[in-house]
């Protein structure tokens, strides 16, 4: 999961969700293609809050958090619909 920092932004503050040093590195290499398609799936202000590249790569490892929640549901059903067929 993704570290929470508290950032102090004009007259406000709130809390920011900075991405790790390994999906900077990954949103440093991608694509423009790649990066508009990661900035059509941003949530709310998440694009506007934090530069360019921390957006990119919180993007990145919340779609990765997501992936790897739906696989392991979708082996959970796989595991159930096996033991039905017993």
């Amino acid at each position: 999961m993704a570290a929470v920092k508290e950032v102090q932004l004009l007259d406000y503050t709130y809390n920011a969700l900075l991405a790790s040093e390994a999906y900077l590195e990954k949103a440093k290499h991608l694509t423009k293609v790649e990066a508009d398609r990661l900035f059509s799936r941003m949530r709310g202000n998440l694009a506007h809050k934090l530069n360019t590249l921390e957006s990119l790569a919180m993007q990145l490892q919340l779609d990765d958090e997501k992936l790897s929640e739906w696989r392991k549901n979708m082996f959970a059903i796989r595991e159930k619909e096996a033991k039905d067929k017993i």
